[in-house]
């Protein structure tokens, strides 16, 4: 296998209470070659269980979402952390830009797949859609960057007090509702929402505090619409009602029916 050194070693132990040893084959491989190491992590896994993570940071479509991360600059600069705990050592980096996998797959499934409701329930439950409707590599990676800098931004807002935090609950509604109502005011094409066209609309929005604080501001007020209309269910400002589908799709439908 080109790119890596290997080398083995015989291990022996003493069996316990009794004279007899054990020897332990041992191959130790080193190299810095991703493609390599994917294939031995594979490889491993025909006798081994191997973390699901790992073969999640080793994909070709991680590392291309990676690379479009660190493409931004100033205040739109986020980092993918494919691997756990990736920036750690890395200085001067704000916890807060920090995206792992978890993060972007719950924006994503919400934002773009619109099923916020499911997020908020047991999002585990989308990880089978994995190299389908999320991480997919036929995907342009420019819209996982719009779904994690939205993310970013909500929770800036969260953060500076600019929305009430009793809408916590909802952020994956809102940013849904953000997505939705971005596509209908700016016109952007509906069967085009992962190009590059559609995302660097949205991402100039959010780029403005200010525009992206009105945007999140008004899709609290179609929630709070949406509730309305669910009232026979018992629907509140709870995170009950966060997670139901109904509220998901009467969100919608106020969008898509207003003016």
């Amino acid at each position: 296998m080109n790119g890596c050194q290997t080398s083995h070693v015989i291990a022996a132990a003493n069996t316990i209470g009794t004279n007899a040893s054990i020897m332990l084959p041992i191959k130790i491989i080193a190299t810095e070659d991703e493609d390599v190491t994917r294939q031995v992590i594979i490889a491993s896994n025909q006798q081994n269980r191997v973390d699901e993570e790992s073969f999640w940071a080793l994909d070709p479509l991680q590392k291309a979402i990676e690379i479009y991360f660190e493409s931004k600059s100033g205040d739109e600069r986020l980092y993918y952390e494919r691997r756990p705990g990736q920036f750690n050592t890395t200085a001067g980096i704000e916890k807060v830009r920090i995206v792992t996998k978890d993060g972007l797959l719950k924006n994503y499934a919400s934002i773009f797949l619109e099923q916020p409701n499911q997020v908020g329930r047991y999002y585990k439950d989308l990880i089978p859609n994995i190299g389908k409707d999320i991480f997919n590599p036929d995907h342009e990676v420019n819209s996982y960057y719009t779904a994690a800098y939205m993310g970013y931004r909500l929770e800036f807002m969260f953060r500076t007090k600019r929305i009430e935090p009793e809408w916590k609950p909802f952020r994956f509604q809102i940013g849904m509702a953000a997505r939705l109502l971005l596509e209908k005011a700016l016109k952007l094409e509906k069967n085009k929402k992962r190009s590059q066209a559609y995302c660097a609309a949205i991402d100039a929005v959010m780029a403005d505090a200010d525009a992206a604080q009105k945007v999140f501001a008004s899709s609290c007020d179609f929630i709070k619409r949406a509730i309305g209309t669910l009232g026979a269910q018992g629907a509140a400002q709870d995170r009950r009602t966060a997670k139901m589908r109904d509220l998901r799709d009467a969100l919608r439908t106020r969008i898509e029916s207003s003016a």
